[in-house]
C-alpha cells in the first residue's frame, strides 16, 4: 500500500536531519611534492613536500601523516583548530619514525621548533608520535611551545587550550647564556593541556663543566595555568630545573597574574636531571613519580637549587604555594634534600598534604624540609631513611620487594585511590591497603571481601 504520508513524513525529518562534516586525512613526505593538489595529497602516494603546505589543505578535525624521514623544517602555528568533537591531528606515520630537525631555525626568527598559539587561539589539536630533535639549531631553541598570544601582556592575552602532545621525543637542545630560558623542552601556558608519554632529554647539552663557567637553565618544561595534566612522561639529562611549575599573584611582573591551580603530575620518571619545582601554585596533585639520581651528572654540574628530589615552592617572587597533595613519590639518591619546601626566595608553603612519599640515601636528608615560613603541612605516612627494598635500582626497578616496611603501610585518605589508579605500570591502587611510593610492592597484601550475610533467594 502507499503511504504518501509516512513518506512526506520521512522526507522531513531527513531535511531537518543536519548534514555530518567528515574529517580528512592528508599525508606529508621528505620526497613529497607541494605542487601536488590538496585532493591528491589524501593518498599517501601523492603527499605534500613541506607540513606548512599540507596545513594549509586541512579544517578542524582533519589529520596530517608525516610519513618516515628527517623533516628539515618546523612547525610555526598553523595547524587548524579542531573541537570538542574531534581534535585536528598532527601525527607520524609510525611513533618515532618522523624526525623534526631543521638545519637554519635560530632564536630571531623565533624560539621554539613546534609553535601552537602565537598567532591566534589555539585549541582541541594533537601532537602525537613526532620527535624533535635540535642538534642543528642555534643556541637557545626550544622545543614545543603552547603560549598564548600575549603571555607578558597586562593581563595576559589569548587562549590556548586542549592540546595533546603524545608520544613525542624532545632532544638535543643547547642552551643559550644570554636569553637562557628558551632552551626548554616544553613551554605551557593556558589551560587544561596534556603531555602524555613522551621522552625528554639532553636539554641544555652544551653546559660547561667548569664549576667558574656561568651557568644557563634551561627547563625540561616551564609552565603556568590551570588544569594541565603532565603523565607517564620520562625526563633525563636536563641540565637546568626538570619541572619549573610558575605561579604569580597579580600584584607580581607588573600586575600580570599567572596561576598555576589544580594541575596534575603523574606517572612520570625523572632521572639524572635537575630538581623539580613547584612553586606560586594551589590545589595542585603531584603523585605516583619516581625521581631519581637527581642532581647528579648534571651537564655543567647545575647550582644546589637544582640538586634536590622535589621541591614545593621557594624561588616564586614571593609568591606562597599551598594546599598541594604530594603522595605516592619515590625520591631515590638526590644530590640534596628530599622533598623541600619553601627553599629559597622565603616564601611560605602552606597546608600541603604530604603522605605516602618514600625517602631514601638522598645526600642531603631522607626527609621533609621546611626551609622557610608556612603552616598546616601535613606530613604522615611517609618512609623517611629506611630500605625500602627496591627490586633493583641498578635496572631503575623501583618495584617493592616483599617484607618492604612501604608495603601495605601506606594512609588511604581523600582522592588517593581514584587519582593514583592506575600506577605508571598499570597496577591499581587501594587493593585492600595502601603501598608508600610510586609502585605497588610484589607483597602487596589484597584484602579478601566480607563474607556476605543475610542473603535469601527471591522466587
Amino acid at each position: 500500500m502507499y503511504h504518501r504520508p509516512l513518506m512526506l513524513l520521512s522526507l522531513l525529518l531527513l531535511l531537518l536531519t543536519p548534514l555530518g562534516t567528515y574529517a580528512e586525512t592528508y599525508w606529508v613526505a621528505t620526497n613529497g611534492n607541494n605542487g601536488n593538489s590538496c585532493g591528491a595529497a589524501q593518498s599517501q602516494n601523492t603527499p605534500k613536500a613541506t607540513i606548512t603546505n599540507a596545513t594549509g589543505c586541512m579544517t578542524g578535525g582533519d589529520t596530517l601523516i608525516l610519513r618516515c624521514g628527517t623533516y628539515n623544517q618546523t612547525i610555526d602555528d598553523t595547524i587548524p583548530n579542531g573541537s570538542p568533537a574531534g581534535n585536528t591531528i598532527v601525527r607520524a606515520e609510525t611513533k618515532g619514525c618522523a624526525i623534526l630537525r631543521p638545519n637554519n631555525k635560530s632564536s630571531v626568527d623565533g624560539y621554539s621548533l613546534v609553535i601552537l598559539g602565537r598567532t591566534q587561539d589555539r585549541s582541541y589539536i594533537t601532537l602525537d608520535g613526532l620527535v624533535v630533535d635540535g642538534s642543528n639549531t642555534s643556541q637557545g631553541m626550544g622545543g614545543i611551545i603552547l603560549t598564548v598570544q600575549g603571555p607578558f601582556d597586562h593581563p595576559p592575552t589569548g587562549d590556548i587550550h586542549h592540546i595533546t602532545v603524545q608520544n613525542c621525543e624532545i632532544r638535543n637542545l643547547a642552551a643559550n647564556y644570554q636569553n637562557w630560558s628558551d632552551s626548554n623542552a616544553f613551554m605551557v601556558t593556558g589551560h587544561q593541556n596534556t603531555l602524555r608519554n613522551n621522552a625528554v632529554h639532553d636539554i641544555g647539552n652544551n653546559q660547561s663543566n667548569n664549576p667558574g663557567d656561568d651557568f644557563a637553565f634551561p627547563y625540561g618544561i616551564y609552565f603556568n595555568g590551570d588544569d594541565h595534566v603532565i603523565e607517564n612522561n620520562e625526563w633525563y639529562r636536563i641540565a637546568g630545573y626538570t619541572i619549573h611549575m610558575f605561579g604569580a599573584s597579580d600584584t607580581i611582573h607588573g600586575n600580570n597574574p599567572m596561576f598555576a591551580d589544580r594541575n596534575i603530575f603523574r606517572n612520570n620518571y625523572v632521572h639524572d636531571a635537575g630538581t623539580s619545582l613547584f612553586c606560586g601554585g594551589h590545589s595542585n596533585h603531584i603523585y605516583n613519580n619516581i625521581f631519581a639520581n637527581i642532581g647528579r651528572g648534571l651537564i655543567g654540574g647545575g647550582p644546589s637549587p637544582f640538586q634536590g628530589g622535589l621541591q614545593i615552592g621557594g624561588y616564586c617572587d614571593g609568591n606562597s604555594s599551598g594546599e598541594n597533595q604530594v603522595y605516592n613519590n619515590t625520591i631515590w639518591h638526590s644530590n640534596w634534600q628530599c622533598i623541600s619546601l619553601s627553599l629559597g626566595g622565603g616564601e611560605s608553603t602552606s597546608n600541603n598534604i604530604i603522605r605516602n612519599n618514600i625517602c631514601y640515601q638522598n645526600d642531603g636528608g631522607d626527609g621533609i624540609f621546611q626551609n622557610a615560613g608556612g603552616s598546616g603541612n601535613v606530613q604522615d605516612h611517609n618512609l623517611l631513611g629506611p630500605n625500602p627494598l627496591f627490586a633493583n635500582t641498578g635496572a631503575a626497578d623501583f618495584h617493592l620487594n616483599t617484607g618492604s616496611p612501604a608495603i601495605n603501610t601506606g594512609l588511604i585518605a581523600d582522592n588517593i585511590c581514584t587519582d593514583g589508579t592506575p600506577t605508571r605500570d598499570g597496577a591499581n591502587r587501594c587493593q585492600g591497603n595502601i603501598d608508600m611510593g610510586a609502585l605497588e610492592g610484589s607483597g602487596t597484601v589484597i584484602q579478601p571481601l566480607p563474607q556476605p550475610t543475610n542473603l535469601r533467594l527471591v522466587p
